[in-house]
């Protein structure tokens, strides 16, 4: 234990060494900007799952932006790099057993490239190549994003079913994106279709492209309707396909060739009150895929925000989120009665922004079937998320 501690102190100094650094290449390099952020989870495991404990996990990100256009160089290009460490337990592996993973920062113990990229923006074209978190462009809903568990993040009907680029690994993609009307746009995303996983690849610097391991394409369609702050929604619909092989639930020793899933997200405002700053926000996400080679073959999730919930916490939130993932019917009927039908997950939060860098986040999570594993009990789990962000 002890040369863990050491390790992980020497490692978050070496982290501050290279942040000062860039703060020094930020002064001295026009249109280089810089930021570093720590997030970190302590989570207990009340009862139900696999084992009664707790753990703490964290992340620390760095990342560095360089501006063409601040540099003098060209208009609206833009080159961004981002490092990530990933530290601490894995409880949804140890503890609960549950498969949409209770907290999105859980990998283990890697240092690695995340990010690699750039992005050229024109009139109503633009365009992202490199190493890419595809969550970051698409299947992405504002107001879910601010709960912890992974599937308010990336839907489980993408990421269980296939290999796909995404926390905690990315992969080579290029993002194509256009802006029809001003509340109206497309995006198209192409990505290797294998992104390994830090295992095979501990630093991700494996740039290798391959036709047997396939390619992953998504495309998506943005609208938005912004009336003023108060009263905004978007609402988004897409699709996708990966073209490698995949086992045939229903029968082990059969391959289908290609996999592909539809989906649906809306962040809507329901209510504002002006007076207190108060607002009233909900979202909606679904997914569906083919139930003869995935795992999760429908997902929805729905969630109600309480933005501002007290006269003088204006910049805090409360929110209540449910999330369900179906087991494939093909997998249910052949395990005997050992799989369950569904994972369903209760998120009830409270964020509290303490000054403009630094949140605290305490809830709880309710996990009904976790794993969909019928020799687990449901789940009970607390878990306070803190942030600090530069």
């Amino acid at each position: 234990m002890k040369k863990k501690h050491v390790y992980r102190f020497n490692f978050v100094w070496g982290l501050l060494i290279f942040y000062n650094h860039l703060g020094y290449c930020q002064e001295n390099t026009p249109g280089l900007k810089y930021e570093a952020s720590y997030i970190s989870d302590f989570v207990g495991n009340i009862s139900g799952g696999i084992d009664q404990s707790s753990t703490y996990l964290g992340m620390i990100g760095l990342a560095a932006t360089f501006s063409t256009e601040s540099a003098d160089l060209w208009k609206n290009g833009e080159f961004y790099i981002q490092i990530g460490n990933t530290h601490g337990g894995t409880p949804s592996a140890d503890f609960v057993g549950d498969f949409q993973i209770l907290s999105n920062i859980e990998n283990s113990d890697f240092t690695y490239l995340y990010q690699l990229l750039f992005k050229q923006s024109f009139n109503r074209f633009s365009f992202i190549i490199g190493v890419h978190d595809m969550n970051s462009e698409f299947l992405v809903s504002e107001y879910a994003g601010e709960y912890v568990n992974s599937s308010f993040g990336i839907m489980p009907s993408v990421s269980i079913n296939m290999p796909v680029s995404i926390f905690p690994k990315n992969a080579l993609g290029m993002i194509l994106q256009y802006n029809l009307i001003n509340n109206l746009s497309f995006l198209f995303g192409l990505y290797d279709g294998d992104p390994l996983d830090l295992t095979q690849d501990k630093y991700n610097m494996d740039f290798s492209l391959s036709a047997e391991e396939g390619y992953f394409s998504i495309l998506e369609m943005q609208y938005n309707i912004v009336k003023n702050e108060e009263q905004k929604a978007t609402y988004k619909i897409g699709g996708y396909y990966h073209s490698g092989d995949f086992i045939d639930i229903a029968d082990s020793t059969e391959n289908i060739n290609g996999n592909y899933g539809l989906y649906l997200i809306a962040d809507q405002s329901i209510i504002s009150w002006k007076k207190y700053s108060r607002s009233l926000n909900a979202f909606a996400k679904f997914g569906i895929s083919p139930k003869n080679r995935c795992f999760n073959n429908l997902f929805w999730a729905v969630g109600f925000n309480l933005y501002s919930p007290f006269k003088k916490r204006t910049n805090d939130i409360i929110g209540l989120a449910i999330a369900n993932a179906f087991v494939s019917k093909d997998l249910v009927n052949i395990s005997n009665g050992t799989c369950k039908s569904f994972e369903t997950v209760f998120e009830l939060m409270y964020k509290a922004k303490i000054n403009q860098n630094i949140f605290i986040q305490p809830e709880v999570q309710y996990i009904i079937n976790p794993g969909a594993n019928s020799g687990l009990s449901n789940a009970f789990v607390g878990l306070l998320r803190t942030g600090i962000l530069f």
